[in-house]
């Protein structure tokens, strides 16, 4: 998949993530699933947070619900992305997760020069 299509994916996904947070919010929804209830493709797809899920607040487990039923959509590189970060991604405290989300849009909004370079060097440090 070239690389532009591959971000509007990941940024469909994000945006479809955020629209979920807003909704459960402002509906006062209380599903709250626990592991067992999940389904064995769902548990699959987030079994990087198994051990955490219990300490999950609702809207994070319905947060990455949404993501699970996304996740068939994603090519190889970015299931094994998402795999990976899964885990680090839902140890963030919301205020660390904000300040994710406005890195992100800040790099977005960069020409693809800058935002480029940038990316090599958070590779090359990694």
């Amino acid at each position: 998949m070239p690389k532009p299509l591959m971000l509007t994916t990941l940024r469909r996904a994000l945006v479809s993530l955020c629209a979920s947070i807003c909704l459960l919010a402002a509906s006062g929804a209380s599903a709250d699933p626990n592991w067992e209830s999940l389904t064995p493709e769902q548990r699959q797809v987030l079994a990087p947070v198994q051990t955490q899920w219990k300490e999950l607040s609702p809207a994070q487990r319905q947060n990455l619900l949404d993501v699970a039923r996304e996740y068939p959509k994603l090519n190889t590189e970015q299931r094994q992305r998402f795999q990976q970060r899964l885990p680090q991604w839902s140890k963030l405290s919301p205020e660390e997760r904000n300040a994710a989300r406005e890195n992100f849009r800040e790099l977005h909004n960069l020409p693809a020069d800058q935002r480029d370079g940038i990316k090599k060097k958070l590779k090359d440090t990694q």
